[in-house]
């Protein structure tokens, strides 16, 4: 009787809950927020686990609490209005996984460690670093419950240089986007690769590479990149190799056919258990306008990958080993190139919307069992 008791408390105020949150962002009762916040706050922790303290740098995701579309709605509407942008909310759900102080060193203004996420230097300088800061909270936010992601968020806790775990993330973003089963792998004997995917009846192993080394194309960087790593993918079994290039190989002509070369080069050596490589960029584009308090900017974030098959392959020859065209865009001038189960952070809150209405009729239907 008590179990049941507490699933129809639990069960009727996670309904309210939502119900309520749609209402007061419809007709903006901020107010309303601010005060059963604090009520929530003290709810919440019915029937929940205490907290431990301690060194969270190998936390695990089951020990770090879930952020729900609701959570971040109540959040922004808790906000003063001056705050209330995207990404202060990309902030937030950064400082939820990683803490404060590696806010401080990465991101803010007077970073101690700066990076591609420090909000300084130029106007377009910190516009590219919103795109950027806005993208990992939102990464992190659609990945939070796949296996195996806390081993990448324990990495960016400690690390100088993000932006070779921020591309195992993207990598693993575009596979979700394409709905194919796969984990992040934590490294130990035998599985020295990033992902475990599942592709039809085979279990792909893959790694992800990241090019920041050279300004310019380069394929027979490409080829050694891949000719050292691959001993890292196992022999009894596909393994594919992901490439994420650095946004400045696109000023150069022909730069798509140097790449696709580099991957060419590597497979005339003779490898058999790389089946395919997948060359990704995600190009952030500015686009500069006058306004009436200064000049602004419309930031334009891409996605560009080609993906070449192994014709040596050893595993899966009568599949095309395509990844990364499952999902494809039905409205390519839409606001969002994402499917409809990815939660965006830009232009918040628009992008969660349908996510919490489908949770408060969720909710409701559960309730009225």
């Amino acid at each position: 009787m008590a179990t049941k008791l507490r699933k129809w408390i639990v069960g009727g105020r996670l309904a309210f809950q939502r119900t309520y949150l749609l209402w007061v962002y419809r007709l903006r009762l901020v107010w309303l927020a601010t005060l059963c916040s604090r009520i929530w706050r003290r709810l919440k922790t019915f029937g929940g686990r205490n907290s431990q303290s301690g060194d969270t740098r190998n936390t695990r995701m089951s020990e770090i609490a879930e952020i729900r579309a609701e959570d971040l709605l109540l959040t922004w509407l808790g906000l003063p209005e001056f705050l209330r942008n995207d990404t202060q909310i990309a902030t937030l759900v950064l400082k939820h996984f990683f803490g404060l102080d590696w806010i401080n060193k990465h991101i803010d203004p007077d970073a101690t460690h700066p990076g591609p996420l420090t909000l300084a230097g130029s106007p377009s300088d910190v516009e590219h670093a919103k795109i950027r800061v806005i993208d990992l909270a939102e990464t992190i936010f659609n990945l939070q419950k796949i296996e195996g992601v806390h081993e990448c968020i324990n990495r960016l806790r400690t690390a100088n240089e993000l932006e070779p775990t921020i591309a195992e993330l993207h990598i693993g973003k575009m596979i979700f986007a394409n709905d194919w089963p796969f984990e992040f792998v934590v490294p130990s004997q035998g599985r020295a690769y990033d992902f475990e995917i599942k592709y039809g009846e085979w279990t792909i192993c893959a790694d992800a590479k990241c090019k920041l080394d050279l300004p310019a194309p380069n394929a027979s960087s490409v080829t050694k990149t891949l000719d050292r790593s691959r001993s890292q993918l196992p022999k009894d079994g596909p393994g594919v190799f992901f490439v994420k290039l650095p946004q400045q190989w696109m000023e150069h002509d022909g730069w798509q056919r140097t790449s696709v070369q580099g991957a060419y080069d590597f497979f005339a050596k003779g490898t058999g258990r790389v089946s395919s490589v997948v060359f990704y960029l995600e190009p952030i584009r500015l686009l500069s306008f006058a306004a009436e308090r200064g000049r602004h900017y419309i930031a334009q974030q891409g996605h560009y990958f080609y993906e070449v098959a192994n014709p040596r392959r050893r595993y899966g020859k009568e599949l095309d080993w395509k990844l990364f065209e499952k999902w494809r865009p039905t409205d390519f001038a839409s606001w969002s190139a994402m499917p409809a189960k990815y939660a965006r952070l830009f232009e918040f809150p628009k992008g969660i919307m349908h996510l919490v209405e489908e949770a408060a009729r969720h909710e409701q239907e559960k309730s009225s069992k």
